[in-house]
């Protein structure tokens, strides 16, 4: 069976760098649609409301939640497509 794409993204490939990978639900309601999500592949909700700034900043929900989540958890890293 060929590894999950989304476009030309191997997503298979997070999950052998990572144990797991956090996501938001908007993310997480964008990937239903493309691929079965792997249990790697954890949906976190945000623990609180978005920054005014980043939710007035014209980028896409999947994209606002992923930065909010990442600055709430004070994450290491952050993948945006």
């Amino acid at each position: 069976m060929p590894a999950p794409r989304t476009g030309n993204f191997r997503l298979d490939l997070l999950g052998r760098l990572f144990e797991s990978v956090l996501i938001p639900p908007a993310v997480a309601a964008e990937a239903r649609s493309v691929v079965e999500r792997p249990s790697w592949l954890v949906e976190r909700a945000l623990g609180q409301a978005l920054p005014a700034d980043l939710a007035e900043a014209g980028l896409g929900a999947g994209e606002t939640e992923a930065i909010a989540l990442a600055l709430e958890l004070r994450a290491d890293r952050l993948l945006l497509d």
